[in-house]
């Protein structure tokens, strides 16, 4: 069966702006050149003319452009795990009458919510890959009080660091977000890793305060965390009445109640003057990335999340306003990026962002390369609607390209190439180029022989572990063991000696072949063969199966015989011979020692330094720098694991871990080495 990888992009359909070229020179009066003398006119024959710059063409954006980006939004939603992204999502979905029944993440009824429709997402409560869909929404103007229809293409994302390329890819595309927090738990380790996610891609955010029905839910608590955690302006722009027992029910209200008015005015104040200190107005400082208007609700009460959509289409940026560049591969790679505009009349420039295996025929890839799409679809979670068309500054699905996350699609008129994502490297590995999901990265280890996947969490591998044996199943096969009889036998001889080796600066190698053999007992053209079973018996040792090191085989002598002796005959007589008389050597176990570097805020300092010298870890430095404590030290590799394993609790997930390779030595040494 063939499989194609249905490729969801966002078609970015940007121009440069309008450059102006000077006149040629010569329409300049060809008499004032006439008037110079011989000896100038020689010197400025010398001169060489400058190239000229690139004439580039020019779209404007028309009318109709205009219009139709104005109400046009694409936005993500993004959060720490568990706090309500997929559920506000949900509510999005059914309030903007996309779905017409509303089902929870861990709901009862076995069918889990629209945007997680993997089997696994709805086992695990879990939102494990983006998921794209899109809805119209007809909103209530802040500012004017009229009714706007706008579309909205909406990409929900995973909350948990494991699948944080997830929402790199989704932020590569958008042109603004909502960042969803916990009304209780507030700022949390993922919400400042999407925070450095959408300051890297310059995305606009507002911000909604979730589960405001919960209790001990303090949103003015959160708000300022936003401010002094994640350093950017925020204010919120409701105020919460909450009734019931308890206070537990969040009511939404048009009338200020008198309960609340003095707080309504108090925190009318705090808007209008945190927009003072910025000298902008919501949306001005929205877009400009200085500011976040806060809103407060409940999804799972199905409450404020009106309020919030309309937010959407008055604050955050039309894909006319979001600041898009290529590079033109035809020019050198210095050469300026070219900004692109909306325009319809423009070439096709378009990102590939996400890729997912389908049960299609695809195009086979060539280097050039040239395809042709089958067909064009909106995506509704796992859902497609089929279309004839697609605008600039919207998303959708294509069939039947080949390609990978982060490849430019153009029209062929052009020679742009966007820049790709941020692809952070694997921090953790187990015992296949990757197309779907660049943090997931598969390779053999040379000594063991095994298979090894990388990725960025224990979750994240456990995952792709789980969805290997679901969706790409093991072909069956069977063998047939034919023996022959007869012919010739396997004879070879082999003497010589093994002695230790120390490491050669010159070479970097500890291990060695001498070929000493004198005389052709053994015949010139099988010494190759005896060099490669020396090599061969060093990947795997007898004491714990690891890579042999720091030894020296010499081969002076042996026999062979002229029709039963080979290659493979010499082969394995030097693998046998070094296993046996290694056995007598008395050999040792080394381990390697790790280099580890560790950064985390400096109120965790103590926490860190203390669990990695509970661990053995031995801290050869330590710096504070942009108020973060940065150790470095050395450590058994097997308790590095375990490290790792317990950093993100020590440091609630906002610190970062490095290791790099230092030397072996042996286990009872490594007091003393460190």
């Amino acid at each position: 069966m063939v499989t194609l990888g249905h490729h969801i992009f966002q078609a970015c359909l940007r121009t440069r702006p309008q450059s102006r070229v000077l006149p040629a020179l010569s329409s300049v009066s060809w008499s004032f050149f006439k008037q110079r003398n011989a000896s100038t006119a020689a010197a400025l024959a010398e001169v060489p003319a400058e190239d000229p710059q690139p004439v580039v063409p020019v779209y404007e954006l028309s009318d109709q452009d205009k219009k139709r980006l104005h109400f046009q939004r694409n936005i993500g939603v993004s959060a720490h795990i568990d706090s309500g992204k997929t559920t506000l999502t949900e509510r999005i979905l059914y309030y903007t009458g996309r779905i017409r029944d509303i089902h929870e993440v861990r709901g009862r009824d076995n069918v889990g919510a629209k945007m997680d429709s993997m089997e696994l997402e709805r086992e695990k409560g879990i939102t494990i890959q983006s998921a794209a869909t899109f809805c119209d929404w007809v909103a209530n103007m802040p500012a004017t009080g009229e009714k706007e229809r706008y579309a909205i293409n909406i990409i929900d994302t995973p909350g948990h660091v494991d699948f944080t390329i997830e929402v790199e890819r989704a932020l590569r595309v958008l042109d603004g977000a909502i960042l969803v927090l916990c009304a209780v738990a507030g700022v949390q380790s993922q919400t400042t890793t999407v925070d450095r996610q959408m300051r890297r891609y310059n995305v606009p955010r507002i911000s909604f305060i979730n589960k405001m029905d919960r209790p001990g839910a303090n949103p003015w608590r959160v708000i300022n965390q936003i401010r002094t955690k994640l350093r950017i302006s925020a204010a919120a722009v409701q105020a919460i009445y909450n009734e019931g027992e308890k206070g537990n029910n969040v009511v939404e209200s048009d009338e200020i109640p008198a309960e609340v008015l003095e707080l309504a005015k108090e925190k009318r104040k705090e808007l209008i003057e945190t927009l003072a200190d910025l000298a902008e107005a919501i949306r001005r400082a929205t877009v400009g990335l200085k500011f976040s208007p806060v809103f407060l609700g409940s999804a799972i009460k199905n409450t404020a999340v009106q309020p919030m959509l309309d937010g959407v289409c008055a604050y955050l940026p039309t894909p006319a306003e979001s600041s898009i560049v290529a590079h033109d591969t035809s020019l050198p790679a210095a050469a300026p990026p070219v900004p692109l505009t909306p325009a319809a009349a423009a070439p096709l420039v378009a990102l590939a962002f996400k890729l997912e295996e389908g049960r299609f025929v695809h195009l086979p890839r060539t280097h050039g390369k040239e395809g042709q799409s089958a067909s064009f679809v909106r995506m509704h979670s796992n859902e497609m609607e089929d279309i004839q068309e697609i605008g600039p500054g919207e998303i959708c699905a294509i069939f039947g390209v080949d390609c990978a996350s982060g490849d430019t699609f153009t029209d062929g008129s052009t020679s742009y190439s966007m820049s790709s994502m941020f692809v952070p490297e694997p921090v953790i590995s187990l015992a296949l180029k990757p197309k779907e999901d660049p943090t997931f990265r598969v390779h053999i280890d040379k000594e063991s022989k095994e298979t090894i996947i990388s990725g960025m969490g224990e979750l994240h591998l456990e995952i792709y572990v789980e969805r290997m044996k679901r969706e790409y199943n093991r072909a069956n096969f069977y063998h047939t063991h034919k023996k022959q009889t007869g012919g010739a036998g396997q004879y070879a001889r082999v003497i010589g000696y093994v002695e230790p080796m120390e490491f050669d600066e010159e070479t970097g190698k500890d291990i060695e072949f001498v070929n000493q053999v004198m005389g052709g007992n053994i015949p010139s053209n099988y010494i190759p063969a005896c060099e490669k079973g020396f090599y061969e018996a060093l990947e795997k040792g007898s004491l714990s199966g690891n890579h042999v090191g720091g030894v020296r085989l010499v081969l002076n002598d042996g026999l062979s015989h002229a029709v039963d002796s080979s290659e493979l005959a010499f082969r394995l007589a030097i693998i046998g011979a070094f296993r046996e008389i290694y056995a007598q050597t008395k050999p040792v176990i080394l381990e390697p020692i790790m280099t580890v570097e560790v950064v985390a805020p400096s109120e965790f300092q103590s926490a860190v330094i203390g669990g990695l010298n509970s661990r053995r870890g031995a801290i050869v430095d330590s710096e504070v720098r942009e108020a973060s404590s940065r150790p470095s030290l050395r450590s058994l590799s097997t308790i590095c694991s375990a490290i790792l394993a317990s950093f993100g609790g020590a440091t609630q997930g906002k610190g970062e871990f490095s290791m790099e390779y230092k030397v072996h030595i042996l286990t009872s040494e490594m007091d003393r080495a460190c």
